[in-house]
C-alpha cells in the first residue's frame, strides 16, 4: 500500500486535528532520534502500565504512519543542500563572511579540491623489471661496486635526472655567549 503524498498545509492540518495526547505523542517522537514508541508515550502520559504504554505507543506508531513519513520527507527534502548551494556556502566561508579562521582554511581546501586543485590519490606504476633493475643497483651500491650501469640499462634511466637544490643552513655556533 502506497501512502499518499502531503503538501505542507495539509500535513500541518492533519497534525492539527489530533488529540492533544497524541500531539504530545507525535511531538515526542519525531523530536527523539532513537524514534521510540513506548518512550513517547511514556512521555505524553498515555497508558498505566508500561505495557500499555508499549502497546499504545505502537498502536499510534501505525495509525500516524502516514503522517510520520509526510513529516519525515519534508524534513528531508528541507535539508538537502544543492552543490550550488554547497559551493555558496565554502564561498562565504573563505572570504571570511562566516566562521572562525580554521573554518576558512577548511573552506579553502575543500574548494581547491573541488576544482581539482588537490588531490589525496597517489598513482604509482611500477614495472617488475624496473623493480628488479632497482634492487640489483641497490645490492650492487652495497657490495661497493659502480650502481651506473645496472641503473643506465632501462628506458626509464635514459632521461636527465633533474638537480635538486639543496638547502644548506648554518652551523649552529658552539659558543652563544
Amino acid at each position: 500500500m502506497t501512502l499518499p503524498d502531503m503538501t505542507d498545509p495539509e500535513l500541518e492540518q492533519a497534525i492539527a486535528r489530533m488529540r492533544p495526547r497524541h500531539r504530545a505523542w507525535f511531538d515526542h517522537f519525531i523530536a527523539n532520534p532513537a524514534r521510540d514508541a513506548t518512550a513517547a508515550a511514556v512521555h505524553a502520559g498515555l497508558g498505566k502500565t508500561r505495557s500499555a504504554q508499549s502497546t499504545l505507543g505502537a498502536r499510534l506508531k501505525r495509525r500516524y504512519r502516514h503522517l510520520l513519513e509526510a513529516y519525515d520527507n519534508r524534513m528531508a527534502a528541507a535539508s538537502v543542500m544543492s552543490p550550488r548551494e554547497v559551493q555558496e556556502r565554502l564561498a562565504e566561508l573563505a572570504r571570511g563572511s562566516i566562521g572562525r579562521p580554521a573554518d576558512r582554511i577548511k573552506a579553502y581546501e575543500i574548494i581547491a579540491r573541488i576544482h581539482g586543485m588537490l588531490s589525496d590519490k597517489l598513482s604509482v606504476d611500477v614495472d617488475s623489471s624496473d623493480l628488479r633493475r632497482a634492487f640489483g643497483a641497490m645490492a650492487a651500491m652495497r657490495a661497493g661496486s659502480s650502481a651506473a650501469g645496472a641503473l643506465s640499462a632501462g628506458p626509464a634511466a635514459q632521461a636527465e635526472p633533474e638537480p635538486v637544490d639543496a638547502l644548506v643552513l648554518p652551523a649552529p655556533d658552539p659558543d652563544p655567549s
